[in-house]
């Protein structure tokens, strides 16, 4: 009785299909990777719109009057949001969240805050949370002499 092995040609093809195979899954949980990480993103950042509310009714404002961008000053500076911001920077990779607080009373509150970062999907879109309940693809800024997302 004689037996037959594998050619070379039929192990070099169950390899080539292995190889694809292994392509395919890897570029699959990549792409699932970067998408946990924009999840994360939206997240913490809709955590912090909760953390907001309780600093508003602790101290009836956000801190400061105007701040264009600048994620250390107001409530901002607290260890609950610089921790919330530092998540955030992690999830990015790019560690640009950007922060805005404005007062459009005229007072000397400030009544109105915005926070976005950028997501890793797609960097050229930001995931943007503000103080009237917002939470959409947008970027933070101040408009009108309120911090907005827009």
């Amino acid at each position: 009785m004689k037996t037959r092995g594998f050619t070379l040609i039929e192990l070099l093809v169950v390899i080539a299909i292995i190889g694809s195979l292994s392509a395919i899954v890897v570029g699959a949980i990549t792409s699932g990777r970067q998408k946990a990480y924009d999840t994360k993103i939206k997240a913490t950042l809709g955590n912090m719109r909760s953390q907001a509310a309780l600093y508003y009714t602790d101290n009836s404002d956000y801190g400061v009057e105007i701040s264009d961008g600048d994620c250390s000053v107001g409530m901002f500076t607290e260890p609950t949001f610089q921790s919330l911001l530092s998540s955030v920077d992690e999830a990015n990779a790019e560690g640009d969240a950007v922060c805005y607080t404005s007062d459009s009373s005229g007072g000397s509150n400030s009544n109105t805050w915005a926070v976005s970062s950028s997501l890793r999907t797609e960097p050229s879109d930001s995931w943007c949370v503000d103080s009237d309940g917002v939470g959409e693809i947008a970027t933070a800024q101040i408009v009108s002499d309120n911090a907005v997302c827009q």
